[in-house]
């Protein structure tokens, strides 16, 4: 009897670790991940770029019933860096400390950002980089490394500085 039980107790040991083991490996995979997938979630056609890296668009919320959509501010600052005159993820970044003339382009799949940035020997360079690979959105919220965004259910506010996105074809 004492054999039995002792099997019964590890059967349960074993089912209860691979319940905690599994359970973990799957609620990593349905958060959010870090890099990537703003595209899936997000409208480019209206995005903004103010003062060269506060990006702004329309990024799905999970309350799709009421809206669907939320207007979403992020500082790029945060999520990019130069890299020897080449735009780079990078967790605070601070590209535009070094690059300048700084653009939203897309393709309808995707938002890049497009800037002039100084190599070490201060020569520019034209850089491009896919915005996909570094941001993501959750629930209406952009974000990159551990920063996020804002979020609003009006538009952005009138500025002068911006460059809004409109029918820009890229590639």
């Amino acid at each position: 009897m004492a054999r039995i039980t002792h099997l019964a107790s590890s059967a349960v040991r074993g089912i209860t670790t691979l319940t905690l083991l599994t359970g973990g490996f799957f609620s990593v995979f349905a958060q959010k991940q870090p890099n990537g997938g703003y595209a899936i979630d997000c409208i480019f056609t209206g995005a903004s770029l103010r003062e060269g890296h506060w990006l702004g668009c329309n990024c799905l919320n999970d309350d799709v019933a009421i809206l669907g959509y939320n207007y979403t501010w992020l500082d790029l600052n945060f999520c990019l860096g130069n890299r020897n005159g080449t735009l780079e993820s990078y967790d605070t970044g601070n590209y535009t400390t070094t690059c300048r003339d700084c653009r939203i382009l897309n393709n309808y799949r995707t938002i890049f950002l497009n800037c002039l940035c100084p190599d070490m020997a201060h020569v520019l360079h034209n850089t491009t980089l896919d915005l996909n690979t570094t941001l993501y959105n959750v629930n209406g919220c952009a974000g990159c490394y551990n920063h996020m965004g804002n979020k609003s259910w009006d538009g952005p506010p009138p500025s002068s500085s911006n460059h809004t996105l409109s029918s820009i074809s890229f590639f």
